[in-house]
């Protein structure tokens, strides 16, 4: 506990109340709310008495400062003593003011410190004697357990994946893949003008999608369990369909250009890294869906997207020929774009009014730890990005779109940090998070293979500091302004200002430097212009068409998807056990501890208006 005479000699009162607590912890607790509009009335007080202060010592000041444009004299010095004396009159009284008010609102915290902790306890004790209860049969059952639980969850999802899973192996991974001949171990292994071999760049591959991605969405404080498990069902379901589809358009391409019979399709490292780009995809997508999508829906919307960016892939690079390696188009743009319209697809149906989108909005709000875990993910991300961006690039090419990459990421990450802190006064942890990879989004695929070191810091540096502009800016339209709001895009993560800016403005940057490379030079880097950009001085043009195809195939492919998961989770909805109820909430698919809602409020540290907290006066 802090001592009382530290607490009121503070020179501002750095707290202040939060009227919308109560609303979080216990909406019906009148004396909660009671106590947060105290201690903002109390806090309304101190600050006047500070700017009372201010006043008078201006006041005094002025005073000073005429005394001294008058002549030494006996009178001037009585005046001078006069206005001193009257000063420190006022000033001490303006201290036992603030005093006093200090010393209600020391009290006043230690109230509401006191009725949280009963609250919390009184919670807790209530549980413990529902569980006793249970034990002797007296009281209901866990509703989630049981025989009777299968109709209170959205069991549909569970038997319909499972047989979904069984059919996708006995029926399209038996007969249509088989491992590849040992006969070509050099593209296993990577030939001598690579790096690393492939399943070294995987590793780190598989660490950015599952533990980046993972942990990035924990920001929101109720939904770690379902940001990192249905992170992992997404991988899980992406990664088998991707394999699968781009197997598929393998096939295509092969049967158009050579003319070869269909066969199965060869699994190799190549294959992995494939499919571990398709869940990159869908995992951003989820980020534009966070907390309002029912898993049966999300497995469908996941299932969708999956066909839509095989085909999306297929006629961008294998028919178009443009350079997309990495994805700033066919993952990023398209996965982004893709969010969004799915998220206008499924609101007329799947979700609710404005009034409920108010109320659970509040738990989009991060917590401190929330917050922590998310910028670990991001952490794993900066570290594991230049494997994603380099593992395909072409051969003479992938030590240059590494080391872009790195150089890349640290100008946008101090870009973006600057930026945050100059448009919001302070870092914003969600700027950082969502805006630190943005340097290597916009250096992936043509432009890493042509750009020079200090062209990569540029690049970095502006998209760093327009993502945070995006972010601050453009994201937050979808709820303030009311036409938007109307659409119900919320798009939690910011995919639209993390994922789709940088990914156009490195498209729109490729298409530049490919236009004028081309035409200039005859090898970039000392390998052959050909070996790079099979279309040679037509190659710009190609990289556009490849943009617009993205654009439009994500913006149709998703509106159409979310259309059809809309009508499901309507239809759905129409049975109530099945009604979805809680959203931004583990609880409604997840069992979570009894502790739940005190850990993710942040237990007696709570948020307050100004940035403090509650523990700060204990």
């Amino acid at each position: 506990m802090v001592d009382k005479s530290l607490f009121i000699s503070l020179p501002e009162p750095p707290f202040r109340g939060d009227p919308n607590l109560y609303k979080r912890v216990h909406p019906e607790s009148a004396y909660l709310r009671g106590i947060e509009t105290y201690i903002s009335s109390l806090h309304s007080h101190l600050l006047d008495i500070q700017l009372d202060e201010t006043r008078l010592i201006n006041q005094y000041r002025e005073q000073l400062r005429d005394h001294q444009q008058e002549k030494v004299s006996e009178q001037r010095s009585a005046e001078e003593e006069n206005d001193k004396r009257e000063f420190e009159e006022i000033w001490q009284h303006i201290k036992d003011r603030r005093r006093n008010f200090r010393f209600l609102e020391y009290d006043a915290f230690n109230e509401r410190r006191k009725l949280l902790e009963s609250m919390k306890i009184q919670k807790q004790e209530e549980e413990c004697l529902r569980r006793r209860l249970q034990r002797i049969g007296v009281h209901d059952k866990d509703p989630h357990s049981g025989l009777r639980g299968l109709l209170k969850v959205d069991w549909v999802f569970f038997i319909l994946f499972a047989l979904a899973e069984v059919a996708t192996v006995a029926g399209l991974f038996i007969p249509g893949t088989d491992f590849e001949d040992n006969d070509d171990p050099l593209f296993m292994l990577g030939t001598l003008n690579r790096i690393a071999d492939y399943y070294t760049f995987y590793i780190p591959i598989a660490l950015f999608v599952l533990v980046g991605f993972g942990l990035l969405y924990t920001f929101l404080r109720k939904y770690a369990y379902s940001a990192l498990g249905f992170g992992l069902l997404i991988w899980c379901w992406s990664f088998q369909w991707t394999i699968l589809t781009r197997i598929f358009w393998d096939q295509i391409d092969d049967r158009h250009s050579t003319g070869l019979n269909w066969e199965r399709g060869p699994l190799n490292i190549w294959q992995l890294i494939n499919g571990m780009y398709g869940s990159a995809t869908c995992l951003i997508t989820f980020g534009a869906l966070l907390g309002r999508v029912r898993p049966f829906v999300l497995m469908w919307i996941v299932w969708a997207e999956t066909m839509w960016y095989n085909f999306n892939y297929y006629l961008v690079v294998d028919l178009v020929n443009t350079v997309d390696f990495a994805g700033p188009m066919t993952i990023h743009i398209f996965g982004a774009l893709f969010g969004i319209a799915c998220s206008f697809g499924l609101a007329p149906l799947a979700f609710y009014g404005e009034a409920e989108t108010r109320a659970w909005n509040v738990d989009r709000i991060p917590s401190y730890n929330s917050n922590t875990f998310s910028l670990i993910g991001m952490l794993v991300m900066v570290a594991t990005f230049p494997a994603f961006n380099g593992a395909q690039a072409s051969d003479g090419n992938q030590f240059r779109v590494v080391i872009s990459t790195i150089l890349a990421i640290c100008a946008s990450i101090i870009a973006a940090t600057v930026a945050s802190k100059f448009f919001w006064g302070k870092i914003s942890p969600f700027h950082v998070q969502m805006a630190a990879t943005s340097g290597g989004i916009a250096v992936a695929a043509a432009v890493g293979e042509i750009v020079n070191p200090a062209g990569a810091l540029i690049i970095g540096a502006f998209v760093g500091v327009v993502t945070v502009i995006a972010l601050t800016f453009i994201s937050p339209t979808f709820e303030h302004v009311p036409r938007l709001r109307r659409t119900f895009i919320l798009d939690p993560a910011g995919v639209l200002s993390s994922h789709f800016v940088p990914g156009f403005l490195g498209a729109i940057a490729g298409i530049i430097g490919v236009a004028i490379i081309t035409n200039q030079e005859s090898t970039i880097w000392g390998v052959n212009r050909y070996d790079t950009f099979t279309e040679e001085t037509r190659q710009a043009g190609h990289q556009t068409a490849g943009l617009f195809i993205t654009i439009g195939l994500a913006l149709g492919g998703g509106l159409l998807t979310g259309l059809i998961g809309g009508a499901v989770n309507w239809l759905l909805n129409l049975v109530p056990a099945w009604k979805q109820r809680i959203w931004f909430s583990d609880q409604e698919y997840w069992i979570v501890p009894t502790d739940y809602e005190w850990v993710a409020l942040g237990d007696a540290n709570l948020p307050v208006a100004g940035g403090t907290t509650t523990s700060t006066v204990d």
